[in-house]
């Protein structure tokens, strides 16, 4: 009986053989995964619409609060989408948009919306707001000269420390140190006040 011969050839020769099967799987793997995220990299680029609250979804909303932080942080007409694909990279920056809720003329279609330029970073570094709000850092901030109060009447205003402790002597509440924001209520400061322990309420009083 003539003996049994394997087309993969000797046995001494098959781990070689082998690890290069491994890798020619590898390479043809990261080269597809490459073509497909190009692919699609080119698909966005080429859409000229805002992404959807799914599309959103699906990066966590990264780019939509890049785009915010831009752009207008409390302007909730602003969304983002991810672009600029690179490989080992993924996705590197955010093109941003403002919705529109009715078309600036008759050629345009109602909910569309004004791409905003240039593209952003997709992920990147702040900065505390020193001036207008109570914050800093080991070696500089907390010296902010504003002070939020509410008035008599319910009405929120910024006011510079001075006024604002003369506006507190007439009956005006203190709310915290730095300019009125969007969480400023007292309904939000009671949610939020326990959390910080007092430090931006005690620099003022």
């Amino acid at each position: 009986m003539a003996a049994l011969r394997f087309s993969c050839g000797p046995l001494s020769n098959r781990p070689a053989r082998l690890s290069k099967l491994i890798l020619g799987f590898a390479c043809f793997g990261l080269v597809s995964a490459y073509r497909l995220q190009q692919t699609e990299a080119v698909e966005a680029a080429d859409t000229p619409a805002p992404p959807d609250d799914e599309e959103q979804a699906q990066e966590f909303y990264q780019c939509t609060r890049q785009c915010r932080w831009q752009f207008g942080f409390f302007d909730l007409q602003i969304v983002g989408a991810k672009r600029d694909w690179k490989i080992f990279h993924g996705w590197t920056m955010c093109q941003c948009y403002r919705l529109r809720a009715s078309p600036k003329n008759a050629s345009e279609t109602p909910g569309g919306a004004d791409v905003l330029s240039p593209m952003i970073p997709r992920f990147s570094n702040k900065q505390f707001d020193t001036v207008d709000t109570w914050s800093g850092n080991g070696t500089s901030g907390f010296d902010c000269d504003f002070v939020c109060t509410q008035d008599k009447a319910g009405q929120i205003s910024t006011l510079e420390t001075e006024a604002a402790k003369a506006a507190v002597a007439a009956g005006a509440t203190f709310l915290h140190c730095g300019k009125c924001a969007a969480c400023s209520a007292m309904h939000d400061i009671e949610v939020g006040f326990p959390s910080v322990g007092g430090a931006s309420r005690g620099a003022f009083m």
